[in-house]
């Protein structure tokens, strides 16, 4: 549900003009126009060997089995001129635009659910994402990259050959596949599956994963490789390294850097670390990449196949969960604001805010499907979430989870009933219901008593 707030962050502190790509020469001299892209075009002026770019590219290349039709522009930037350039073309850089933000409605589903805190500022988490948790990026818009450098422009080192390696496999997909087709519409448009394309999105990023992981393997010296670890962009193992989260919070808050919400790190693990390892069944399976291949051609339909494998293959589908019409059932002023699939990787990342990330994986697994609506009382809102699961099994264990992270979360409210079926919650300002009924779950995050009942009831619960 939230799938599409996580890039709309990215986009609002950085709005890079969306122009066509500059004419193309010879790879890899092509040149992005200055004004769309920040850093220095990659050559002898920016401290990078054109050579050794030509042979990243017929490696990278040849690991892939896609031959380059065209040029790839490519610009290299250091950390901090990046940091200049996102702060000069932030989306958030004034009052008016910042308050737009924090009432968006991916934001406000965001704070119901306690993945962010209202006082964070949606632009400087932005800003953080592209300068700190970024390594490279690929834009199929403009046909080009961006290297991002930690140090000096030309400190193209292990680390950044290794990420010219994944970005230049997405300029392959992008030459092949059409990636903004892939990746469909817009992610929060009215319909759009945004957990499909969060599966689809960690499939083109696993497939990048997988042949930096082969170049590294056919490359990179043991000492390149203890380099290239150490280089490594802070969010893009797998979601079990984040053990050492509060301790990684703390620092950034220390230096004046935000720190990045928990649901940003677990969704850039599912992208990266869920989908290296789905595509590298796909790869194994088919001793090669035409089983890579074949998943573009069949691709995802649930973040759930991608965390487990084995559910593509079985071709579980997921379940279509459904929500009445509550804001028309409950009249008056009730409005709807969104509504949108949830997800095995969406709950996982609720959960994960107060239980332990083992038991918030075992809980979220046994999804079979979900919705999530955002609704809107005299510009009060709430969120109701219903999960369809496996079985009642399940079922009940992502309800006994939840039940004990919602009283972690809000440590002084009042319990106003407890039994087998339903837990109700109610503080200052927020009031909860969690219900149980067979392998359906009904989650209600709301701002008093009334309103949550009525809510619950209005959802068929």
């Amino acid at each position: 549900m939230w799938a599409s707030l996580n890039r709309l962050i990215l986009l609002l502190a950085i709005l890079l003009p969306l122009a066509g790509p500059a004419a193309g020469q010879p790879l890899p001299l092509a040149r992005a126009d200055e004004e769309e892209l920040p850093g220095h075009p990659a050559g002898p002026d920016s401290g990078v060997d054109l050579d050794l770019l030509q042979r990243l590219q017929r490696e990278t290349a040849e690991i892939r089995g896609i031959a380059p039709e065209r040029a790839i522009p490519v610009n290299v930037v250091n950390q901090a001129d990046l940091a200049a350039f996102v702060k000069s073309h932030a989306a958030t850089d004034t009052p008016e635009a910042a308050e737009r933000a924090r009432n968006s409605n991916g934001w406000r589903l965001l704070v119901l659910l306690g993945l962010v805190k209202a006082s964070q500022d949606p632009g400087a988490i932005g800003e953080e994402v592209v300068t700190q948790n970024v390594a490279g990026l690929y834009f199929p818009n403009l046909k080009a990259m961006l290297i991002i450098t930690p140090g000096r422009v030309d400190s193209f080192g292990p680390f950044q050959q290794v990420t010219f390696v994944h970005e230049f496999t997405h300029a392959l997909q992008d030459q092949r596949y059409n990636l903004s087709t892939v990746f469909g519409g817009d992610p929060g448009a009215d319909g759009a599956n945004e957990d499909q394309a969060q599966a689809i999105r960690a499939l083109v990023e696993g497939d990048a994963q997988l042949s930096a992981s082969l170049w590294t393997q056919a490359h990179l010296t043991a000492e390149d490789f203890r380099r290239a670890a150490a280089a490594q962009a802070p969010g893009a193992g797998s979601a079990d390294e984040d053990e050492d989260e509060d301790e990684d919070e703390d620092e950034d808050e220390e230096d004046g850097r935000p720190s990045l919400p928990n649901f940003i790190r677990l969704s850039q693990a599912g992208k990266y670390g869920d989908g290296q390892r789905f595509v590298t069944t796909a790869y194994e399976q088919a001793g090669g990449y035409s089983g890579v291949d074949a998943a573009y051609a069949d691709p995802p339909a649930s973040t759930e196949q991608v965390m487990h494998p084995e559910k593509y293959w079985a071709h579980e589908a997921p379940l279509d969960v459904r929500l009445p019409d509550v804001a028309g059932a409950l009249g008056g002023d009730w409005h709807e604001l969104a509504s949108g699939v949830l997800g095995e990787l969406d709950l996982l990342q609720v959960l994960s805010e107060h239980v332990s990330p083992a038991a918030a994986r075992t809980a979220a697994a046994g999804w079979g499907g979900g919705r999530c609506l955002l609704v809107e009382q005299d510009g009060r809102a709430a969120a109701v979430l219903k999960s369809a699961w496996d079985t009642e099994r399940d079922a009940r264990e992502f309800y006994d989870v939840y039940a004990h992270g919602l009283l972690t979360r809000f440590p002084e409210a009042q319990l106003a009933v407890a039994n087998p079926s339903r837990e109700a919650l109610t503080d200052a300002s927020a009031a909860t219901e969690l219900r149980i009924r067979g392998s359906e779950v009904l989650a209600v995050i709301s701002f008093d008593r009334a309103s949550a009942e009525a809510l619950a009831a209005a959802s068929g619960f």
